[in-house]
């Protein structure tokens, strides 16, 4: 079986989730690269949730429209994806709630409320009883499911094992389709969402403390954190609101602990003012900024690619500031961890801007693939004379000291300051405030130089130019048309010399972005680089790669 592509419908608050997870996990054992994508509303419970999981020999990180098996725990699990269903589709549903119409091949149900309660389960287990089922449709050695639920559900596995077995054991009268050939797949590969890959980059760059207000989609990480931090020894804190938690991690970084924040356009909107507060006081700030459909509060559980520039201009007056934009789960463990390395060794913002598609979809991670992530030390005071907070450098990077030190005031300051941090509004000193700051961007840009900033895949003389989650999409459509896929990584400071080296022998450039006005195409625009065609999705949902061929077959027409 070369691929797979698996729809899990139900109520919100149900289990999908975790249905999709395991599934993920289960085909990544027969030694497949899985992706999983997560549509819900924002209701904690009620509302329809489907996943979508998706299996291939290659490594993906997008979905596609039409599938091979629906597992269906209420009835719009079929009546709402009729267009992604075929007569051949296997469905495997709960018989007590759904009614399937003849036509369909492959089509048995479960009883799943007499399975449950003889079980003694929660309603949410009923995925482990589908997932039986699904073994036995698709040929799949019961053991390997076994062994699964084993690893990841100590203590509850009697019960979730006999569930499991049940289904296998209903789904006996379905005969099995295409039997996987695990022997030419990928050597199983941990599953990981782009939340969980975010904090382990930030944990292995040296995190030390993690701030965060709730907000979809960047809550995965504080949970997270939160459940590893006894054994790592980290702080994780939710404060009352996203002004404190902007003013809280600016208290890290003066204290010398390195730390991070989540949070999504709202909340980023109340911490702008702590933004500015971290570009003249030189306090190292990281910022994971999970983008979602807005204005205001918008669709709080979809997607989008609409912050861009804000994240760019956010607050008054001028000083530098890191932008990254990782694709998928390799990108955002590495990315992460660069991006807090350096907003310690410059000491500047630092934004890993992500949207709902990466951090809440579930990707094979492989490690192979990954670029050595190590912690960088910031520049330290030696200790010498007196202590100059904002002593001027070569670079711009005045050397960090933490309090308390014996004998010697270490100042912070919003205000315009003199090298020892005390106000001044001398003009001199305004001006040289202005150029240490412009100073340490030159010397960053400098040094992203020798990083991987945009990243090329495939040839061809028309481009696909696409950043963030896009990646995954642009890369499978582009292999279909013989186009190339340019992806920048980096978008502040803004990598011109490696985006024009990316587009030698290029005649045409077609842009790829999740928001209404092409904001990628803005920016390029901005640095002297012109898209000749921009294809736009802004309805709150990623592109499937069936709907980008679509659309890169009539732009290219």
């Amino acid at each position: 079986m070369q691929g797979l592509n698996i729809l899990i419908g139900g109520e919100t608050g149900y289990g999908i989730n975790e249905t999709g997870i395991t599934l993920c996990r289960l085909l990544s054992r027969l030694g497949y690269s899985v992706y999983m994508y997560n549509d819900f509303p924002s209701n904690v419970r009620g509302g329809h949730q489907f996943a979508l999981v998706r299996a291939s020999l290659e490594k993906i990180s997008a979905h596609k429209i039409k599938v091979d098996a629906v597992i269906a725990f209420h009835q719009k699990a079929i009546d709402l994806h009729q267009a992604k269903i075929s007569p051949e589709t296997i469905i495997l549903f709960d018989s007590e709630s759904v009614s399937v119409e003849e036509g369909y091949l492959n089509a048995i149900g479960l009883p799943l409320p007499k399975i449950l309660f003889e079980a003694k389960a929660k309603r949410e287990w009923g995925g482990f009883c589908m997932i039986g089922a699904l073994c036995k449709a698709l040929n799949i050695d019961p053991a390997v499911l076994k062994d699964l639920l084993k690893d990841h559900y100590p203590g509850a596995e009697e019960t979730v094992l006999r569930l499991a077995e049940t289904g296998y054991g209903i789904a006996g009268r379905l005969g099995a389709i295409d039997a996987p050939n695990v022997s030419s797949g990928l050597p199983a590969q941990p599953v990981l969402s782009g939340s969980q890959a975010i904090a382990l980059g930030l944990l292995k760059a040296g995190l030390k403390a993690y701030v965060a207000y709730p907000m979809t989609p960047t809550s995965p990480i504080m949970e997270f954190l939160a459940a590893a931090a006894p054994k790592l020894k980290i702080q994780t804190v939710p404060p009352e609101s996203e002004i404190a938690v902007m003013m809280m991690a600016l208290g890290y970084s003066y204290m010398g602990i390195k730390n991070a924040v989540g949070t999504s356009g709202g909340g980023f909107s109340l911490m702008v003012e702590g933004l500015g507060l971290s570009g003249i006081a030189e306090l190292p700030a990281l910022i994971v900024m999970g983008q979602r459909a807005g204005p205001s509060t918008g669709m709080p559980t979809y997607t989008s690619q609409t912050d861009l520039h804000f994240v760019l201009n956010a607050s008054q007056g001028e000083f530098p500031r890191l932008v990254v934009a990782p694709g998928d789960a390799e990108e955002a463990y590495y990315w992460s961890g660069t991006a807090l390395n350096k907003a310690w060794k410059y000491q500047i913002p630092a934004f890993v801007l992500t949207d709902k598609v990466l951090n809440l979809g579930f990707f094979s991670f492989d490690p192979s693939i990954v670029d050595d992530l190590v912690e960088e030390d910031p520049v330290i005071w030696d200790g010498k004379g007196e202590y100059h907070r904002y002593k001027d450098t070569d670079t711009g990077v005045s050397p960090l000291a933490f309090p308390p030190v014996s004998g010697q005031s270490i100042k912070t300051n919003s205000y315009v300051h003199d090298e020892k941090g005390i106000v001044s509004e001398d003009p001199a000193i305004a001006k040289g405030n202005t150029d240490k700051r412009l100073l340490k961007e030159r010397h960053l840009s400098v040094e992203l130089e020798q990083y991987e900033t945009v990243k090329q895949y495939g040839e061809g003389r028309t481009a696909l130019i696409c950043w963030g989650s896009n990646k995954g999409v642009c890369i499978e459509t582009a292999e279909k048309f013989g186009l190339k896929v340019i992806q920048p990584v980096l978008l502040a400071p803004f990598p011109e010399k490696a985006l024009k080296q990316a587009l030698q022998g290029v005649d045409r450039v077609i842009t790829v972005e999740c928001n209404g006005k092409g904001q990628l195409a803005m920016l390029m625009n901005q640095h002297g680089f012109h898209a000749d065609k921009k294809i736009l999705k802004y309805d709150g949902r990623p592109f499937s790669v069936d709907e980008l061929e679509k659309e890169v077959k009539e732009a290219m027409a």
